[in-house]
């Protein structure tokens, strides 16, 4: 038996920076992954604001990381070692890529090339309105028992409540 108190809830597990959160299934509309060469053309900065355009529409983005307050990471391409992601900015273009023939192999070392770079993103509807996350990695989609969050710390407003997962991880 269960008490009360507990939920069950179809979650999407992502995972940001060593950490793993659910996102419920029902505010997931879709997934978006792009690729690291397609960011100067799918993501942009207006008036300061990260969008992705969507099918001819702007979506806002957000990154989970800087919502949470947690470093970001990436892995570089040539020592595969994780460090510190000190970009500002995802539509950076500076330096844009100079077109390379079909047959060419890929740069080497170059994080707006390298696959580890690419972009996963979850678009979300909360009421009426959609956004895109950028988070690092999709887990899977679980269906988890959530316990609410204990009275101290309930007031926080990115947390819902708390599960502990089948490897044991909060």
């Amino acid at each position: 038996r269960l008490p009360l108190t507990l939920a069950i809830i179809p979650s999407m597990i992502v995972g940001v920076a060593d950490h793993r959160f659910a996102i419920p299934q029902v505010n997931v509309v879709e997934f978006v992954w792009v690729k690291a060469s397609e960011v100067s053309q799918r993501i942009e900065q207006v008036q300061g604001a990260l969008v992705l355009r969507l099918r001819d529409k702007l979506l806002p983005l957000v990154r989970l990381a800087d919502v949470l307050g947690l470093q970001r990471v990436f892995e570089n391409p040539e020592t595969g070692e994780q460090l510190p992601d000190r970009r500002v900015s995802l539509a950076d273009r500076r330096g844009e890529l100079p077109e390379e023939p079909d047959n060419a192999t890929p740069r080497q070392g170059d994080r707006r090339t390298d696959w580890r770079s690419d972009h996963n993103i979850i678009v979300l509807r909360v009421g009426k309105n959609h956004y895109g996350v950028i988070v690092d990695e999709l887990f899977d989609i679980e269906e988890i028992v959530v316990k609410p969050l204990s009275g101290f710390i309930q007031g926080t407003k990115c947390f819902s409540g708390a599960t502990i997962l089948g490897d044991g991880r909060v």
